[in-house]
C-alpha cells in the first residue's frame, strides 16, 4: 500500500505515487481500484491508469460496483488509518508499519507487502518505530 494525500484523485497524481511504491517497495503483482474516473475509461477505451498496468505487467482489478467486500476493505483501511495515523510521527512510518509489520488474519498472518509485491524490499525512509497515546506530539 502506498499513501499520500492529496487534495484530488487525478490520474496524475495516482500514477507518480503507483511509481513512487514500486521505486520503494519493488514491482507489484497487483492493484485492486474501483471505478472512479483516474482509474476506469467510462468513454470507451482504457484509461492512462489501465495502460500504466498493462505496459508493466501490473494486474489491474477492479473491485465490483455494489460488492460489499471490495467496499469492506477501503472501510476497513479507513479505520485503521483514523486509529493508528495518530500514534506514528509521519505518514512514511504508518505506511511501512501498514506494509511490512501488520499481519492480517485474511492474508493467513502474512504483510500486505508479502502478498502485494514481488520484492521485499523496504522503503529507505525506514526509521525506528515510535508510538505513543492518541493526542500525544511526537515531534
Amino acid at each position: 500500500m502506498a499513501l499520500e494525500l492529496f487534495k484530488h484523485a487525478t490520474t496524475r497524481n495516482i500514477l507518480g505515487l503507483l511509481e513512487s511504491a514500486i521505486d520503494e517497495h519493488g514491482w507489484l503483482r497487483e492493484v485492486l481500484t474501483d471505478h472512479g474516473t483516474q482509474f476506469y475509461a467510462s468513454r470507451g477505451g482504457k484509461s492512462g491508469f489501465t495502460r500504466f498496468c498493462e505496459e508493466n505487467n501490473i494486474r489491474h482489478i477492479y473491485g465490483g460496483i455494489g460488492k460489499p467486500t471490495f467496499l469492506g476493505k477501503v472501510e476497513r483501511f479507513n479505520r485503521i488509518f483514523k486509529e493508528l495515523f495518530p500514534r506514528f510521527n509521519c505518514l512514511e512510518v504508518f505506511t511501512d508499519h501498514y506494509n511490512f509489520e501488520k499481519p492480517y488474519r485474511g492474508l493467513n498472518y502474512a504483510t500486505s507487502a508479502s502478498i502485494a509485491y514481488i520484492s521485499d524490499k523496504r522503503p529507505t525512509c525506514h526509521k525506528e518505530l515510535q508510538v505513543a497515546s492518541p493526542g500525544t506530539n511526537l515531534n
